[in-house]
């Protein structure tokens, strides 16, 4: 338990270093941070990799060059991730546009409540009517749990679940997202 308070603490750390800072500015410092780690330690926390994994799983358009590096700095932990641009940049979260299209400011944004939890969490904002996937995934990049709904809001119970952190890919057919939950 210790060592999940300690890398729930790093995280905190790392992401207050970040902020007041734009997206690009927050990967970059964070990136660089976790690159002096791993030439001083040789290795990444679990806290860590799930920061690596965060910002790899970026539109690098939006996220920066940054998000390479992160790729590179990640294959450290898992290297048979294949990351695919054409996907991740299509994620209505990041603002992307493509030349025909416009951006649905209408959508309203996933949230995640509350966030660190311990036994449940609601997700809110999904799209009614249409099945959305959602899928949680550890800090390795494995699924751990996945559910389909058409309800616009959930609650995801997480006492089955190690404490750690986790991300929450959202999608259907129309959007992708991708969020970070901590269970402690």
């Amino acid at each position: 338990m210790r060592n999940s308070y300690y890398n729930y603490r790093n995280v905190i750390a790392i992401l207050k270093s970040t902020q007041g800072l734009t997206l690009r500015g927050m990967n970059e410092q964070t990136v660089n941070q976790l690159n002096i780690r791993l030439n001083k330690n040789h290795s990444f926390t679990t806290a860590e990799s799930a920061i690596l994994f965060y910002i790899a799983m970026q539109c690098p358009y939006i996220g920066g060059a940054s998000v390479y590096t992160a790729r590179a700095l990640y294959a450290v932990v898992n290297d048979t991730l294949d990351f695919m641009d054409h996907v991740l940049c299509e994620n209505d979260d990041w603002n992307f546009r493509k030349d025909d299209q416009t951006v649905n400011s209408n959508k309203v944004p996933i949230t995640i409540y509350p966030n660190p939890n311990s036994n449940s969490f609601s997700l809110n904002g999904l799209e009614s009517g249409v099945d959305n996937t959602i899928q949680i995934f550890d800090s390795y990049g494995k699924v751990v749990k996945q559910i389909i709904t058409k309800e616009n809001t959930i609650i995801i119970n997480t006492s089955d679940m190690p404490v750690g952190i986790y991300f929450v890919k959202v999608f259907n057919s129309d959007v992708h997202n991708l969020k970070l939950v901590v269970i402690r």
